[in-house]
Formats: C-alpha cells, sequence, structure tokens
C-alpha cells in the first residue's frame, strides 16, 4: 500500500472528527485507540501538538458550545462559530466552490 504524506490539510481533516467527537483535544493514546497513531507522529512533525490543538480550539469550542447547548437550543439555527468552523473544514476537505459557496453549504448542513 502506497503511503499518503501528511499535510495540513490531511492532518486537520483527519483531527477534525475526533475533536468533534471527543470535545477537546484527543491524547495520543485515544488517537491510538482510534488506530490513528500516525496523526499524532504527523502533528509532531508538522508544527507540533501545541500547534495542532491551537488550530483545533475553535472545534473544541464549537464541541464544547454543542455539548453545554440544551435540547431545544440545538433546534435553533446554528450558531455563527459553527458555520465558520464547517465551513473550514468544507474548504479543507477540497469542496468546490470559494469562501461564500462554503459559508452557505454549511449553512444549510446544520440548519438541516
Amino acid at each position: 500500500m502506497a503511503h499518503r504524506k501528511w499535510t495540513d490539510e490531511r492532518i486537520a481533516a483527519t483531527l477534525a472528527p475526533v475533536v468533534a467527537d471527543l470535545g477537546r483535544m484527543p491524547s495520543r493514546t485515544e488517537l491510538a485507540e482510534r488506530d490513528l497513531a500516525a496523526l499524532w507522529s504527523a502533528m509532531r512533525r508538522n508544527g507540533g501538538t501545541r500547534l495542532w490543538a491551537q488550530r483545533a480550539g475553535g472545534l473544541v469550542a464549537a464541541a464544547a458550545a454543542d455539548q453545554a447547548a440544551a435540547p431545544a437550543d440545538r433546534a435553533a439555527a446554528p450558531a455563527e462559530e459553527r458555520i465558520r468552523v464547517r465551513a473550514y473544514l468544507l474548504a479543507i476537505e477540497g469542496a468546490p466552490g470559494g469562501p461564500d459557496a462554503h459559508w452557505l453549504r454549511a449553512e444549510r448542513e446544520l440548519a438541516a
């Protein structure tokens, strides 16, 4: 099997769902438990885990807001921060279109 290079975009796209699931930056052990031990090494080689924890801060904040929200609040329109995070993830995932298209798509996805 060919090895794919860990780019910043690939690291962010792989890290984002884990951060969203946990509501915080995962530990090395938690990544290993998810068969993502290579992600930890990639983060260390590409700026360090502290840098990636800072980059994931927006995702952590959005996940924490989701967990703290009451069920009625979850039915409300998505918060701007959640839209911003989803639009960012669409961009790094290579979704077609520019920033405006990503923002609109993120709004539609989160409102559904």
